[in-house]
């Protein structure tokens, strides 16, 4: 039995060349191409946080996220991105908005993140 190779026998399996490369999207839509080669990618997918509302209002909310390990994928070949924007601010007496989805899309199935949701503005009773 070889020795740190998990008791199989043969040679003891590399799983990485050196070639390994980190790519991130920060906005905007565009495409990620892998690298020659690449055939397993780890990946998190993570959306725009929702805009605060006006005033002394409540915050906009966290924006989604997924990640998954070991997502199968061919080397060299493009695939879509999209990178959701965080929503703005309320303006004077106005909720803010929602954060937008954010995507990658893997052959034939898409992976969305969703928008965080927005602030609401405050609403005050003034009394005399």
């Amino acid at each position: 039995m070889a020795q740190g190779n998990g008791g199989i026998i043969g040679p003891i399996n590399v799983t990485s060349k050196g070639g390994n490369k980190v790519t991130s999207k920060t906005s905007g839509s565009s495409t990620i191409t892998t690298q020659p080669g690449t055939r397993l990618i780890d990946a998190l997918v993570v959306a725009g946080g929702g805009g605060g509302g006006y005033g002394l209002a409540g915050a906009g909310g966290a924006g989604g996220y997924r990640s998954f390990l070991s997502q199968n994928v061919c080397g060299n070949t493009p695939y879509a991105a999209v990178v959701g924007a965080g929503g703005a601010k309320g303006g004077a007496c106005a909720n803010g908005s929602a954060g937008v989805d954010s995507s990658l899309v893997i052959g034939s199935t898409t992976y969305t993140s969703e928008g965080g949701g927005y602030g609401a503005h405050a609403f005050m009773v003034l009394q005399g």
